[in-house]
């Protein structure tokens, strides 16, 4: 499925007004043999972003933070039917 590309543009008093992408929510649901680190790398793919290890690094922190309340304490453990939102980062 295709996911549609939004812009919000943000301002600042004394700073250059910017542009940010936003994307619409996106709920996961976990498999069998996922660990946040491949979800990290399938949902950068998914938004065209270049995949690189610094990458997938902060991705899969940003879900896990993101995500804490179904995830637990230990990022290492996740179970497949958890559903993870991926948020519009």
């Amino acid at each position: 499925s295709s996911r549609r590309r939004h812009t919000r543009y943000i301002s600042v008093t004394g700073v250059q007004t910017c542009a940010l992408p936003i994307y619409p929510s996106t709920i996961y649901t976990v498999i069998r043999g996922d660990t946040l680190w491949k979800i990290a790398a399938r949902d950068l793919e998914t938004r065209d972003t270049r995949a690189t290890t610094d990458a997938i690094s902060r991705r899969w922190k940003g879900i896990y933070e993101g995500n804490r309340a179904v995830i637990g304490d230990d990022p290492n453990l996740i179970y497949p039917g958890q559903q993870y939102d991926l948020g519009g980062e």
